[in-house]
C-alpha cells in the first residue's frame, strides 16, 4: 500500500514519491526541472508525434503565459514549471484562469511530478503512445 505523507493511505489516484526523493524534489531548481522536461520531450518525440514550444527569452513576451506548450495526437497542453515551493505570479494566475475557462488543458509541473513519472506519462499520452512505451 502506498502511504501518504502523514503515514495514512494515499488518496486513490495519487502517486506518492519515496521519502528519499522528497529531498531531491525540494532542492530542484526550475532550470533543472526544465532540463529534464526537455530530455523527456526529446525522448518521447523520437518515438511518437510530439512537439513542444518554449519561448527562448520571455522578457520580450506577454507576462504570465505558461512556460511550455505541447501538441500531439492526444491534444494540446500548456504547462508552467515551478519549484516545489514556487508560486504562480498574478499574471500567471490570470493566464491559467482564462485558458482553463477557454477549455485548455493548463497546469503546473513541479519536481515531484518529474520524480513520480507524471510528466513522462502526460507527454507520452499526448504523443499518442501507450503506457510503458517510453
Amino acid at each position: 500500500m502506498t502511504r501518504g505523507r502523514a503515514g495514512g493511505p494515499a488518496p486513490s489516484g495519487v502517486t506518492v514519491i519515496p521519502s528519499g526523493q522528497v529531498a531531491i524534489a525540494a532542492t530542484m531548481s526550475e532550470a533543472e526541472l526544465d532540463l529534464h522536461v526537455r530530455g523527456i520531450l526529446r525522448d518521447v518525440a523520437a518515438i511518437g508525434q510530439l512537439l513542444g514550444y518554449h519561448t527562448h527569452d520571455s522578457r520580450a513576451s506577454h507576462p504570465g503565459f505558461p512556460d511550455w506548450t505541447f501538441a500531439g495526437p492526444g491534444g494540446l497542453k500548456l504547462r508552467e514549471l515551478k519549484t516545489a515551493k514556487g508560486r504562480l505570479t498574478g499574471a500567471q494566475e490570470d493566464w491559467r484562469r482564462v485558458l482553463k475557462a477557454a477549455g485548455a488543458d493548463v497546469g503546473v509541473w513541479r519536481p515531484e511530478d518529474l520524480l513520480s513519472g507524471r510528466i513522462a506519462a502526460e507527454l507520452a499520452a499526448l504523443a499518442g503512445l501507450k503506457a510503458g512505451a517510453t
